[in-house]
């Protein structure tokens, strides 16, 4: 099985390739998303892919995302919480995460 981060998750390309990976369970396993600012989509995607670190490029954003990934996890809609980062280091370290 391929461990694959998505950088920019939400744009075309992004939403491309998860879609190719949920097609082919048995061979990819997201582990890193990155986003700019698209919460509502990232979100589905996080319930969808189960990933293990989760980074925004606009730190702004930060509290909100884990404030809502918090609201999942307490309701089961996500079953681990994933590492929650953000700016240009958080996008580094979710682009290197194996």
């Amino acid at each position: 099985m391929k461990a694959i981060s998505v950088l920019g998750s939400t744009g075309s390309i992004g939403t491309q390739t998860l879609q190719i990976a949920e097609e082919f369970p048995n061979q990819f396993k997201i582990v890193a998303l990155t986003a700019g600012r698209n919460l509502d989509l990232l979100i589905k995607q996080i319930q969808v892919h189960q990933p293990e670190v989760v980074s925004l490029a606009d730190e702004s954003l930060l509290p909100e995302l884990t404030t809502r990934i918090n609201n999942l996890t307490e309701d089961k809609k996500i079953i681990k919480k994933p590492l929650l980062m953000a700016g240009a280091e958080g996008i580094n370290h979710a682009a290197a995460w194996k």
